[in-house]
């Protein structure tokens, strides 16, 4: 089929198989178990990448989710800072406020820079975003889902 030596599975060389232009009658049920074969290593890579894709989603909507968890920690530590010096608690008020800030600029540059994604990924899959199919979850602005990640069958 060719040297595949030291290549992975995910940039092989495309499959003779696919550059065939008929089928010869002298070996067909051969041509055909080869076809057959050829088609489920590409099936598996594809369910494999297509779960791959899933994950990034998901750890991308947790991320989103940490930094959003940050600002409000930083915001609620705020209101806690009393100390008996006011220039230190003025101080620590001023750090707190300052993280919250820098956090909630990470959540929107990685939110923007992320923004097409989803529609990216659906069309590469050929998922419907329109609500009408069981897909619809891939966004960013809904909370990370818990069977996703824990019901991998590595």
């Amino acid at each position: 089929m060719g040297d595949f030596t030291g290549q992975s599975q995910g940039r092989t060389i495309m499959s003779w198989i696919w550059l065939t232009h008929g089928i010869s009658n002298n070996d067909a049920e051969s041509l055909q178990d080869t076809l057959c074969v050829e088609w489920c290593k590409a099936r598996a890579r594809q369910n494999c990448w297509s779960k791959e894709v899933r994950l990034l989603l998901e750890e991308m909507q947790r991320v989103l989710a940490f930094f959003n968890w940050q600002v409000q920690w930083w915001e609620d530590h705020i209101s806690l800072q009393t100390l008996a010096r006011l220039e230190e608690t003025k101080g620590l008020i001023a750090y707190a406020k300052q993280q919250a800030s820098i956090q909630r600029r990470l959540s929107a540059s990685f939110r923007e820079k992320w923004k097409d994604v989803p529609a990216l990924v659906a069309t590469g899959m050929g998922i419907d975003l329109t609500g009408n199919g069981k897909d619809e979850h891939l966004c960013l602005d809904i909370p990370p889902q818990e069977d996703l990640v824990h019901n991998d069958h590595y």
